[in-house]
């Protein structure tokens, strides 16, 4: 599928605008990279409906915005059944409204209550981690010491675990956040490394992998467990749906908010492309009333 995909592409962007090629190009790149592996006369409509409604929840698209996505694939298959490469076109796919999967982030507002109620959970460390840092929840559990540089203040995502093993990143890309370890994170992680040492000395098969956050007897955390924690401290805060995507989604928010450096926070994020990073970032509700000031002010002065 991706292969056709790119090659459709490459076929008709002499005949677009550069706007539209622009546009056209993230698509097909995300059809590459979602569903790519799929042969393309294999692809059956269930597929579709799947990919579609997958892409609304797991990266916030709005209708518009899938509107175009579902218009590419649409012509893609279309060319494919043209040629023989598949007997149907399968693109059928009713778009839901986008405010049933909008992204539930905390808002500055929240962050009292927030950072109250994780204190109460025994997975404090790990949560306020992924907070601070917006890294996905296989990575957080993955984490292992010789990832964190004290000495520098950076902490560098090489690995997640899956499957009770430490394998590559899900892009396969390692990457650094720059001086990430100072404030509450630093004295975390502080508290973590002095449990460690503890432990460690009493029993040196004690988390053999050397991971960050484990449980009691040094094991790796379970991720429906420390997901279903999560969710309960949004419960607690008034924030239904909340998840360790909403921490992403939350990291994302206010790292743009505050930087204004969109590559920056896709490096961060570990995110191949820009129009994902942009997906994630939702609008603050302190900056829409400093807008809204702005805006008062603007007319008033008219």
């Amino acid at each position: 599928m991706g292969e056709f995909a790119q090659q459709w592409f490459e076929d008709r962007k002499a005949g677009w605008t550069k706007s539209t090629r622009d546009t056209y190009k993230r698509w097909v790149d995300v059809i590459d990279n979602e569903i790519g592996e799929i042969k393309i006369s294999q692809l059956s409509a269930s597929q579709v409906d799947k990919f579609i409604l997958g892409m609304m929840r797991k990266y916030n698209y709005r209708s518009g915005s899938v509107g175009q996505l579902k218009s590419v694939l649409s012509g893609i298959m279309r060319t494919a059944v043209l040629d023989g490469n598949a007997i149907r076109n399968p693109v059928k796919t009713r778009i839901p409204k986008s405010s049933t999967f909008e992204a539930v982030i905390l808002q500055r507002s929240d962050l009292v209550a927030f950072h109250e109620a994780t204190a109460q959970s025994k997975y404090y460390g790990a949560i306020e981690f992924q907070y601070a840092t917006g890294v996905r929840i296989s990575e957080l559990i993955g984490l292992t010491w010789d990832e964190l540089d004290f000495e520098r203040g950076d902490i560098h995502i090489n690995h997640q675990y899956q499957d009770g093993v430490l394998c590559d990143t899900k892009n396969k890309k390692r990457r650094t956040l720059k001086k990430h370890l100072h404030g509450r994170l630093l004295g975390i992680l502080l508290e973590e490394k002095q449990r460690y040492i503890k432990m460690k000395q009493s029993d040196p098969m004690w988390n053999p992998l050397d991971l960050v956050f484990t449980g009691k007897h040094g094991n790796a955390l379970t991720y429906s467990k420390l997901e279903q924690e999560i969710t309960e401290i949004g419960a607690k805060i008034g924030l239904e749906h909340f998840t360790s995507h909403s921490l992403r989604h939350t990291y994302a928010s206010h790292r743009a908010a505050v930087t204004g450096d969109l590559d920056l926070v896709q490096r961060e994020l570990g995110h191949e492309h820009l129009i994902t990073t942009l997906s994630y970032i939702c609008q603050l509700e302190e900056n829409v009333e400093l807008h809204n000031q702005k805006m008062d002010y603007y007319w008033d002065s008219l």
